[in-house]
């Protein structure tokens, strides 16, 4: 790692806008959870605006260390320039669960499913959303579709079992 980061470094030393040195640079940081990432991240978005991978990582740092408004801020801003990107609606999904917001959570994964019809975890993360709001009956349909998609999926497995369990009135 040491050398990774001193190889990088050399590299933005001999071309201030090489873009993928930052990028690797941020990643090195990030998966340590230090917010040197975040200067990387915006180094490279200085660079290009609408760097799609910079943006996402730069919310998913900003997701991983709950900084809750920052990480919904640049996953508006990744959307904005890439709205059929179904990861960015899937993880913006996530921190509206964290904010307890599940009604725009769902909305969220409805998102994510419509640009990835096969998002599993998308449909099994909107189930859990419907579920928590007293939905049973969609939250039932959206694990069985995450389970019809993925069998081995076993999230959803036990969360379907778990809600045939807490409401007997369903049919099995």
């Amino acid at each position: 790692e040491v050398k990774a980061k001193q190889f990088f470094h050399n590299a933005i030393d001999i071309d201030v806008n090489y873009e993928e040195a930052y990028l690797q640079l941020g990643l090195i940081y990030q998966k340590k959870k230090d917010s040197t990432a975040v200067m990387f991240y915006k180094n490279v978005l200085r660079i290009t605006p609408n760097n799609k991978l910079a943006l996402f990582n730069l919310a998913k740092f900003y997701q991983d260390t709950e900084q809750w408004n920052y990480a919904i801020e640049y996953y508006t801003t990744l959307l904005q320039y890439y709205p059929t990107y179904s990861d960015a609606y899937y993880n913006l999904g996530f921190v509206h669960i964290k904010l307890g917001l599940y009604d725009i959570a769902s909305k969220d994964f409805s998102q994510a499913i419509s640009f990835n019809s096969n998002f599993f975890q998308a449909f099994y993360s909107r189930g859990h959303c419907y579920e928590t709001l007293g939905d049973i009956y969609h939250a039932e349909l959206d694990y069985k579709k995450a389970i019809s998609i993925n069998p081995s999926y076993d999230a959803a497995q036990v969360s379907l079992e778990n809600l045939y369990t807490k409401n007997k009135q369903i049919k099995k």
